[in-house]
């Protein structure tokens, strides 16, 4: 090797490794699912729940991982970690700065029922970030799942490897297939009296549905999975709401202001969208009326 090209080898590999010090690893889309995290308590390192990464420094959950005990209101961001990547691949950790929940909130706790935890940035991948597909709607969602449960595919349900207790630190993914199942279906399950209080979240959208579990997955769900996504075709249609034995699993799917939502803070996070002081954005509303369809036959 000449001296000019062990010069430029040297400089090549001084970059490269200045690099690996200020950026250790990258979270990167060609990591399968590797926007999918777990929700810890920042003290005990307890796994609480299941979240997505919308964006370099916020995640969606369901609001039921924040809530306090008692009130019921949301607990300071501070208080959760959440880590993403997997061991000895990329895993980094971030701290928790805020919960938001949707400004509507307290007029419907079941249609409104995801947060946002905005955290410290993740070192994401500038070029090939990791990306969370999503329906371009609400009736899109519906549409996909009704084709796939008509068709009666295998969707994809990603849950955590929590051994023994919800204390094991481990971020380790398992892949898991599931079929989905007619709401009809799953209300009869849920609810075999018909009684309309049973289960209050079939009666304000219609983007929840279920999925069959056998004995080993519930074992796995039982734990802190609650909040995992189910990927249908390489798309989250919705996430894991309730794992209760002997019922099928019961999903909350995506409806329009969870999707307006989300899309609010992936353009906030990128710049595309300021934010007052006082929380409300200056260029458009947060939360778009979404598209109105037909009510869903039980």
């Amino acid at each position: 090797m000449s001296g000019v090209s062990m010069k430029w080898f040297s400089v090549v590999f001084a970059i490269a490794s200045l690099w690996t010090e200020v950026y250790p690893c990258l979270l990167t889309d060609d990591r399968l699912n590797s926007w999918i995290v777990t929700i810890r308590y920042a003290e005990s390192n307890r796994v609480v729940c299941v979240g997505s990464l919308i964006a370099a420094n916020y995640v969606v959950a369901p609001m039921t991982c924040f809530q306090k005990t008692a009130s019921g209101g949301f607990n300071e961001g501070r208080k959760y970690t959440v880590e993403a990547g997997s061991p000895g691949e990329c895993q980094q950790s971030r701290r928790g700065k805020l919960v938001m929940g949707h400004p509507e909130l307290v007029e419907d706790r079941y249609k409104y029922n995801i947060a946002y935890l905005e955290v410290e940035p993740f070192d994401v991948d500038p070029v090939n970030p990791p990306v969370m597909e999503l329906p371009h709607s609400e009736k899109n969602n519906v549409e996909m799942v009704k084709q796939v449960i008509l068709e009666k595919a295998q969707c994809n349900l990603p849950l955590f490897k929590v051994e023994n207790s919800r204390d094991d630190p481990k971020n380790q993914l398992t892949n898991n297939e599931v079929t989905m199942i007619s709401r009809g279906d799953c209300w009869n399950q849920y609810c075999p009296s018909g009684n309309r209080g049973c289960l209050p979240f079939f009666w304000t959208t219609e983007s929840y549905f279920c999925s069959t579990a056998d004995d080993v997955l519930r074992r796995k769900c039982e734990y802190a999975n609650i909040g995992a996504p189910v990927i249908c075709n390489g798309t989250a249609v919705g996430f894991l709401k309730i794992c209760r034995e002997p019922e099928p699993l019961l999903i909350q799917g995506f409806n329009q202001e969870q999707l307006d939502g989300i899309e609010m803070y992936r353009k906030i996070s990128s710049g595309k969208l300021e934010v007052e002081e006082d929380g409300e954005e200056q260029e458009e509303p947060p939360f778009q009326d979404g598209d109105e369809s037909d009510e869903y036959p039980l």
